[in-house]
């Protein structure tokens, strides 16, 4: 099951995202037990879920407690890197 923290202002498009794919999910609930929680901004922390993804459009609280360096890419492709391990987004 995902998990999704996101702002009420962004509540339909999350709706209507996952419609359209037919992917269970629901709105994170204190009680919820994920397999992957999706937080836009801010979200708290929830570490039962087994992956946790921020995303924003902006640097987070998150990226200051992890000593994260955030800024813009100008490249037609982005590669994410984590201990190693290399993703094409």
């Amino acid at each position: 099951m995902i998990g999704v923290i996101a702002d009420p202002t962004d509540q339909d498009v999350v709706r209507e995202f996952f419609e359209l794919f037919k992917t269970p999910w629901e709105f994170y609930r204190r009680d919820g037990r994920y397999e992957l929680l999706l937080c836009a901004g801010d979200g708290q922390l929830d570490r039962t879920a087994k992956l946790v993804l921020f995303y924003a459009g902006r640097k987070m609280h998150f990226d200051d407690e992890q000593k994260l360096q955030t800024g813009r890419q100008r490249k037609n492709s982005c590669i994410l890197s984590y201990q190693g391990n290399r993703i094409a987004i």
